[in-house]
């Protein structure tokens, strides 16, 4: 069955995310995951809240990413995946740097950094596991989980075979 769970599983715009993964320095996996939980792939898609492209950026996220670069975001531009990505990876650069453990920053992808701050602020002594299930938005919670499964399938399906050796961050508490 691996045949269907890499279908299920697959690595669109390749050449993008791996070539922006490894000047972010990140997990090419995550940027899959997030991907793919996002837009599925579908560069044009664009969603209730505004959230428009691959990794669905709203405009004044997109605004404050393009600041050092050569991007003027337009809703136009964040459907090209070159950008998209672009300015996608270096929010979750971002991310992971604020919350370096994976399933957090992903989080934050979803409820906004702020957001997780405040709950590390709040429970932050608790082990991840627990953690990740005392997030308060349900929609957050579970995306962290669906992203943090996705990499691992991406890194089993994809990458060097090991699923449990993830870029998580530091061990011990988020």
């Amino acid at each position: 069955h691996r045949r269907l769970w890499e279908l299920a599983h697959q690595r669109g715009y390749a050449d993008l995310v791996e070539s922006w993964a490894a000047t972010r320095g990140i997990d090419p996996a995550w940027v899959y995951a997030i991907i793919r939980e996002e837009s599925g792939f579908n560069p044009d898609i664009e969603s209730w809240a505004n959230a428009i492209g691959l990794m669905q950026i709203i405009m004044p996220t997109a605004k404050g990413l393009a600041k050092g670069t050569r991007i003027t975001p337009t809703p136009a531009r964040l459907r090209e995946p070159a950008v998209a990505i672009e300015l996608g990876t270096k929010y979750l650069k971002a991310l992971l740097e604020r919350h370096p453990v994976l399933p957090l920053a992903s989080a934050g992808y979803n409820a906004g950094g702020g957001a997780v701050s405040k709950w590390r602020k709040q429970r932050g002594r608790l082990p991840l596991d627990e953690f990740v299930e005392t997030i308060p938005y349900k929609e957050a919670r579970g995306y962290a989980k669906r992203v943090t499964r996705s990499v691992a399938r991406y890194r089993l399906l994809h990458g060097d075979g090991e699923m449990l050796a993830l870029p998580m961050g530091p061990p011990g508490r988020p």
